[in-house]
């Protein structure tokens, strides 16, 4: 009886318990609208070489979507693009949390965000 509760208590000592990270998952929509209507969820490798990725990327003339696990070391635009068909045209956005890949990539000049800000301040001042 002893023999069996030393060998308990080390089993449970030495497991670990291995908790995958969760990602959203779609690939190869037209936008992230409809990407979002046939989300799937996938889990990454358990370690901790993965993120979570929200990409967008120019294919055959017109803009793709995708979300899903990449290697954390893809999480640059020159990576990432060079790895998957040698796209050039991209973004990418990487996460480690959960189902951190949610939501849409804003992007935005610096022109654009001036004008707005300047806008803004004429119309009340």
């Amino acid at each position: 009886m002893a023999s069996s509760l030393l060998y308990l208590a080390m089993l449970c000592l030495t497991a670990s318990v291995v908790v995958a990270l969760q990602c959203h998952s779609c690939r190869d929509s037209t936008g992230f609208l409809e990407c979002s209507m046939k989300l799937n969820h996938e889990e990454c490798y358990t370690n901790d070489e993965y993120g979570c990725a929200k990409v967008t990327y120019r294919y055959m003339g017109s803009t793709r979507f995708m979300r899903g696990c990449v290697p954390k070391k893809q999480c640059t635009d020159a990576t990432f693009c060079a790895a998957v068909n040698g796209r050039t045209e991209c973004d990418i956005l990487c996460c480690d949390q959960d189902l951190c890949n949610a939501g849409v990539i804003i992007k935005s000049s610096g022109f654009t965000i001036l004008m707005t800000c300047a806008l803004v301040f004429k119309l009340f001042y």
